[in-house]
């Protein structure tokens, strides 16, 4: 069957087939996470500045990882964990600073008074979801060029109506998982709900990148 008529199902079970075909990475990489994110939440810091740092960092990083850990080489050959961890290395820069801006814009979309303001960034959200995925596979890149390139080449792909329904339901997903997550944290004993609040969201960033990344891949082999 041709790439581009894969079915979302179909993408799906791709994603979460190849997470529990590779668990043990999977499993590594998630509880490194949680420990690093741990720690920088309880650095000597006011609060709200460890725990948002930590966020900013770790859950890019692992989406990244995630990314990397289940697509291919170019050769349709398995990557192994020492070219992840290397891709990982030289990219990580650029998709923590990626996730900061998209964060940033997100964070627009919070003012009750910008409702006409949000029918503008909420689809430039979605058209820039595949930035992070785009700086973090796509080979070869110059470190002058991740950043401007990752940015295009989402919009690029957000240009066939097809892939900006599914960057769409993507996007849809991210809000959705932190409204949960927001909802959970109410119920968390005080002194343990920013940590669990932590550990949930690398939790959903593993699953929701595994999806991103076989989506990205999908599109791309659709519309190189």
């Amino acid at each position: 069957m041709p790439a581009q008529q894969l079915a979302l199902s179909a993408i799906l079970r791709e994603a979460f087939t190849r997470l529990w075909s590779r668990r043990r990475g999977t499993l590594a990489a998630t509880a490194i996470a949680c420990v690093v994110g741990l720690a920088i939440s309880h650095a000597p810091l006011r609060p709200l500045v460890a725990q948002s740092a930590a966020q900013l960092i770790v859950l890019p990083l692992v989406a990244s990882f995630i990314y990397l850990w289940v697509t291919d080489l170019p050769d349709d050959s398995p990557r192994p964990l020492g070219a992840a961890l290397e891709r990982l290395l030289e990219r990580s820069w650029a998709v923590i600073l990626i996730d900061l801006v998209l964060s940033l814009i997100q964070s627009l979309t919070t003012v009750p008074s910008m409702i006409l303001w949000d029918l503008l960034l909420v689809p430039l959200l979605a058209a820039t979801i595949f930035a992070d995925v785009a700086a973090t596979l796509d080979f070869p890149l110059s470190a002058f060029a991740i950043f401007p390139h990752a940015f295009a080449r989402s919009v690029f792909l957000a240009m066939h109506a097809r892939n900006f329904g599914r960057m769409c339901l993507l996007l849809a997903a991210q809000f959705g998982l932190q409204a949960i997550l927001l909802e959970i944290a109410l119920i968390l004993p005080h002194g343990f709900r920013a940590d669990g609040t932590l550990l949930l969201a690398i939790v959903a960033q593993v699953a929701l990148a595994a999806v991103a990344a076989r989506m990205f891949v999908e599109a791309s082999s659709s519309n190189p």
